[in-house]
């Protein structure tokens, strides 16, 4: 009984959808609340949440308008299947988006990646124009130069572990 209560993301993660990893199943849960909303979402509706671009919106639709896969859903309900909203990030860097672009010095790019979850941010594999910070480290390849164009702040690892929210470095 305990295992018929999932979170909306971990539900989200478990449909197994084309293009949609953690972060954007957070990011749908955090933006829709509940399974419906996603549901109903249009294409455009989709692409509003943070991280999701057009192939994972068009992603998202399609899969919720998939006879077999709306089939699935409904039967994981009838089943007793509880699906609860995430928890809104809390903490220091709620509200910031981190992309981390290259071989950093003194950690590991997952390690950096929980540290900024643990601190209520988010990490992001994509540039885009919604993300606040850019972390590159060495060779940081293709990203840097489209978070110059989209106007990304831009950190060293060593600017990133200095900013006022991690009082113990990596």
């Amino acid at each position: 009984e305990k295992a018929k209560t999932i979170s909306l993301s971990r539900f989200i993660i478990s449909l197994g959808i084309s293009h949609v990893g953690a972060e954007i199943s957070r990011e749908l849960s955090f933006y829709f609340k509940n399974i419906s909303n996603i549901e109903k979402a249009s294409i455009e509706e989709l692409a509003r949440a943070a991280d999701v671009g057009p192939v994972a919106a068009q992603s998202i639709y399609d899969f919720f308008r998939d006879k077999h896969s709306i089939k699935i859903i409904a039967n994981l309900k009838k089943a007793g299947v509880k699906i609860i909203p995430d928890e809104a990030p809390k903490g220091k860097l709620a509200g910031k988006s981190f992309v981390i672009t290259g071989t950093l010095e003194t950690i590991s790019r997952e390690a950096a990646h929980e540290k900024i979850r643990a601190l209520g941010g988010k990490a992001s594999e994509t540039i885009s124009g919604k993300i606040s910070y850019l972390v590159a480290g060495e060779k940081p390849g293709s990203k840097l130069e489209k978070a110059k164009r989209l106007g990304v702040k831009i950190l060293t690892e060593k600017e990133f572990f200095s900013l006022r929210f991690f009082s113990n470095g990596p």
